[in-house]
């Protein structure tokens, strides 16, 4: 009798265990993250509210901020600047059908398998690729509640009147969710010379100087633009300023650069100038 009772014991242990496996009890408040690093320019973000320990609304999106729009993914979708004719519908409505299952769900993805391309048969309405967004759950379930930020909510961008020297132009742009910084983008673009192109030729292209930092700078002619480890510095610039909220604290030697940054030794005196710009846009 005793033998049989530890086993019933420890089936209910392991059925418990099991069931918190695959959805996390979190205490109420908001919760968001956001891509950092995108394969393409979209940085897709997450931001739900979670009241009696129950998601009461979830926002599924992305935003470019490397280019500047201002607008969301979704909110191009809805007004017909961003079509994909899917039978399943425009990218905004399947990204609603993912937030209803997230809310419906109450964040569980236990039953959701994606395919090698990034999509899910698990929700019908949806055919995008979302297979980021297990890992931002467990980014936002790891931060916590957010405090509510200063800040006014909304997408940010700004870049410079003239280019620099080297023929640059600096952009910044970063994104705002309950009054927090979630996502921060520092580059600059301008003209690079003899860029391989797809057909096997080269031509001079615009591109911006992450993107190329991350090629094979010998593919193509430098001269004397300043490339190593360029997208690397310009992320720890972008993580500084997500973490601190502002770059009120950042302090540059008379070439511009920051004292207060680790990892990042270039010029961020544009990117300073921009951040403060932007701030004024809301």
């Amino acid at each position: 009798m005793k033998n049989n009772m530890t086993r019933i014991l420890l089936i209910i242990t392991l059925m418990i265990v099991s069931a918190c496996q695959h959805q996390t009890i979190q205490e109420d408040g908001h919760y968001h993250a956001m891509e950092q690093y995108p394969i393409n320019k979209w940085s897709t973000y997450i931001s739900y509210d979670i009241k009696d320990g129950k998601i009461t609304n979830f926002k599924y999106d992305a935003i470019n901020l490397q280019e500047g729009l201002s607008k969301t993914k979704a909110q191009y979708a809805q007004a017909g600047k961003y079509l994909m004719h899917a039978p399943q519908g425009e990218w905004y409505k399947q990204a609603r059908a993912i937030e209803k299952y997230l809310i419906d769900n109450n964040g569980d993805l236990a039953k959701v398998s994606f395919k090698q391309d990034g999509t899910s048969d698990a929700i019908s309405g949806a055919t995008i690729h979302w297979q980021n967004l297990p890992e931002l759950l467990k980014t936002a379930q790891a931060n916590g509640p957010s405090l509510k930020g200063s800040l006014i909510d909304g997408i940010y961008y700004k870049k410079m009147i003239k280019a620099d020297e080297e023929g640059f132009t600096s952009t910044f742009g970063y994104f705002v969710d309950n009054g927090t910084i979630i996502g921060a983008h520092a580059d600059a673009y301008g003209l690079f010379k003899n860029v391989p192109q797809e057909d096997g030729t080269k031509k001079d292209t615009i591109l911006f100087k992450s993107d190329a930092s991350k090629m094979n700078p010998s593919l193509f002619d430098l001269g004397n633009i300043a490339l190593a480890n360029y997208a690397q510095q310009a992320n720890e610039v972008d993580n500084y300023f997500i973490k601190n909220n502002n770059f009120n604290k950042i302090t540059i030697d008379e070439k511009g650069n920051p004292d207060t940054i680790v990892g990042a030794t270039i010029n961020i005196s544009d990117w300073l100038l921009l951040a403060k710009e932007a701030q004024k846009i809301n």
